[in-house]
């Protein structure tokens, strides 16, 4: 439900963002050669 989605995106938005920022690999990455 939205209700649960919303506080696991946001966290995993904040953790890939402190990721990026920190220039180590993100999580969650779509790999678009795979087709999802």
């Amino acid at each position: 439900t939205r209700a649960m989605a919303v506080p696991l995106l946001s966290e995993r938005i904040t953790t890939n963002c402190r990721l990026f920022a920190a220039g180590e690999p993100l999580i969650g990455l779509v790999d678009v050669s795979l087709g999802y």
